[in-house]
């Protein structure tokens, strides 16, 4: 015996039908909800103390700092940047051997879940050669911050001045 039930348009639907529709229903939503946490990632993201340093007139490079907290469970991977004001951007860590402090490119960058990375003179940072327009203490760049997932977030950087890269004038000397 198969138990019929009706639906509010009075059509008649077995058990069976009831329940796959529910399914495929809650399937659905559970994909969208997936999706839905996965990009709240990124958008959880929160990046502070943003800042490039005022490079010397005869400057080749530029240095940005920030904070990157990442609230979320799962673990962020930044693999690049991007701005208007720049042609390209660099990921960068700086690392001391035998007594010298060298720049070591960086395809990716791992923020930890429920953590913070700290990128700083000395240790992680972007690299950016000068703009055709000198910037100055003050001015403000949106630079893009890309992460694995495809997904980015745009955050705003304050020029100012601030101590050197760990090597000198603030040109871009050792890699």
């Amino acid at each position: 015996m198969c138990s019929v039930i009706m639906d509010m348009d009075g059509y008649r639907m077995t058990i069976n039908k009831v329940s796959t529709m529910l399914t495929k229903k809650l399937t659905n939503i559970f994909i969208l909800v997936s999706l839905l946490m996965t990009s709240l990632v990124v958008h959880a993201v929160e990046v502070n103390d943003a800042w490039i340093r005022e490079a010397p007139p005869a400057a080749s490079m530029m240095g940005g700092f920030m904070v990157i907290e990442n609230p979320s469970a799962k673990e962020l991977v930044l693999v690049g940047a991007s701005s208007k004001t720049f042609k390209h951007i660099m990921l960068h860590r700086t690392v001391e051997e035998d007594g010298v402090s060298k720049m070591i490119h960086q395809m990716k960058i791992l923020i930890p879940a429920h953590g913070k990375l700290v990128f700083k003179p000395g240790s992680y940072h972007i690299m950016m050669p000068v703009p055709d327009k000198r910037l100055v203490a003050g001015d403000k760049v949106m630079i893009r911050l890309e992460f694995k997932s495809g997904e980015s977030k745009d955050v705003e950087f304050v020029v100012r001045k601030g101590m050197g890269m760990n090597h000198g004038g603030g040109g871009h000397h050792h890699h």
